[in-house]
């Protein structure tokens, strides 16, 4: 069962309320029990982690995406969030930076490509649990034309944490 957190912060022209909690796939839970209760109390407009912004209001195919994934018994509670909001007729947008935004930012930071795709790679793992880390790469590889063919995540993870990649249930 996992865990959720909610607050919310008001003044005389706006309020805003926040719910953060463990990731989850499962509609049953009571992370999505939650957020179930949380828009039923109605919400003039609904902002989403995992969306980019740039998509938009109401996006259609993460809408659409949401849906299917509601249907199909299996969601991630921030989508389960979008596809009930769409089912009330609330606003729904994005409130991440795209993957090819962050890479750009990353880069201008100063970051080098090989440092960006490994954080990049270690980042999707917890939503594409069972993906192995060479399949990340190579979904990633077409915002690193300058990375080599031969770059491994292990030896990536190795090298910038001083210790060999394992998967261990601390991580999944």
């Amino acid at each position: 069962m996992g865990t959720a957190i909610y607050c919310g912060y008001a003044n005389s022209q706006a309020k805003i309320r926040f719910l953060a909690s463990r990731h989850e796939f499962d509609p049953t839970s009571a992370t999505h029990n939650l957020i179930q209760r949380e828009l039923g109390r109605g919400l003039p407009f609904l902002i989403v982690e995992g969306v980019p912004s740039s998509l938009g209001k109401d996006p259609p195919h993460v809408i659409n995406d949401a849906k299917n994934m509601l249907r199909a018994g299996r969601i991630p509670e921030p989508l389960y969030a979008v596809a009930l909001a769409a089912d009330r007729g609330l606003s729904v947008m994005g409130g991440d930076l795209s993957t090819s935004e962050l890479i750009t930012h990353s880069r201008a930071s100063g970051f080098n490509s090989a440092d960006i795709l490994g954080s990049h790679v270690l980042r999707r793992m917890t939503n594409d649990k069972g993906t192995s880390p060479a399949a990340l790469v190579e979904r990633m590889r077409r915002y690193f034309p300058d990375i080599e063919k031969s770059f491994s995540f292990e030896d990536w993870f190795k090298e910038t944490y001083d210790v060999p990649y394992s998967i261990s249930e601390k991580c999944t």
